[in-house]
């Protein structure tokens, strides 16, 4: 079941999250003894990068394990790996689909699966699929830099789907897009099957 569209005010939204939750989250992570990286960079993946992407993707499944119900955890197979529930070949060889790399420093941080299959039933150019950035960039704004860099390189609509369990999360996403150029943000309840979400639905650009 979809509940309505909660619309906001994306500018009230934005300048609220840019003078509270960001310059708290900043202090936080400076008070932790965050270091924040240099150069953050995007780099759209080659099919020949295909082990690569794999193999961070066995790393967010293990993250991913955290905030999944105790009778939907993943194992892993008898090769010690998590089988591949993601699909990831379907991102090299569909043309609607995209893998992107994310560099810190120019190493390998993380990945952006970006598709068109909504959860919301309403059109979109892009989907945030899958967005993952290893637990050594993370609290360095790796991954906010990274969420506007994809979304200043893809202009149109957009949505993201974010799980009620993943509280991290929850936080992460509104202040994340709220760094990049968007309008027309709102926000929908996914409340269809057992997996509850937070839909975000705008426009970059």
């Amino acid at each position: 079941m979809m509940r309505a569209a909660r619309k906001c005010r994306p500018h009230d939204l934005i300048q609220w999250i840019k003078s509270n939750d960001e310059r708290r989250s900043l202090s936080e992570g400076r008070r932790a003894g965050a270091t924040m990286t240099d150069n953050v960079t995007l780099e759209r993946g080659k099919p020949e990068q295909r082990a690569a992407l794999d193999a961070l993707a066995q790393l967010y499944m293990h993250d991913f394990n955290d905030f999944l119900e105790p009778d939907a955890k993943l194992d892993v197979d008898e090769d010690g790996r998590f089988k591949d529930d993601i699909g990831l070949e379907s991102y090299w060889t569909r043309p609607e689909n995209s893998v992107w790399f994310i560099r810190a420093d120019s190493k390998l941080a993380g990945f952006a699966l970006l598709d068109k299959v909504t959860r919301s039933g309403q059109p979109a150019d892009f989907n945030m699929a899958q967005f993952f950035v290893s637990r050594a960039y993370r609290g360095r704004e790796v991954a906010s830099r990274a969420v506007v860099a994809i979304l200043d390189a893809h202009p149109g609509q957009w949505e993201i789907a974010i799980m009620l369990r993943n509280v991290p999360a929850l936080r992460f996403w509104p202040r994340a897009v709220a760094l990049a150029r968007i309008s027309g943000l709102e926000t929908l309840a996914d409340e269809a099957g057992k997996t509850k979400r937070r839909l975000l639905r705008f426009v970059a650009g």
